[in-house]
């Protein structure tokens, strides 16, 4: 089944992959690096109000299960409109890969502000 989905729409299947690799090594990496720091953490941090969010090592796992739930609803849909329409799906994976990019920044942040 995987291979006769990934022969139909390639583009959508593997952007989706690569989705989920970086949300998944996102996680992996700030969970190993943070989690012997203990608690709290320092989620978000900005130079005019300093710390402004504080948190434990279960809120980075709430935000990577919301990435790969994005991941999971946004891929149901492109693949539902590649099949429709060869222009939207491939958007609407490409907006997809957007946002585990930055969904991966905020974990890269986080580990370098901690």
């Amino acid at each position: 089944m995987f291979v006769q989905l990934w022969r139909e729409h390639r583009f959508v299947t593997s952007t989706l992959i690569v989705s989920f690799v970086l949300i998944l090594a996102g996680w992996l990496w700030a969970d190993r690096l943070l989690s012997p720091l203990g608690q709290p953490l320092i989620l978000h941090y900005s130079s005019r109000a300093r710390i402004n969010q504080v948190g434990t090592i279960g809120d980075l796992r709430g935000l990577a299960l919301l990435g790969v739930a994005i991941v999971v609803i946004n891929g149901i849909l492109a693949f539902y409109l590649d099949a429709r329409d060869w222009f939207l799906g491939k958007f609407l994976a490409t907006v997809t890969i957007a946002v585990s990019i930055l969904l991966f920044i905020a974990f890269v942040a986080i580990v370098s502000v901690n």
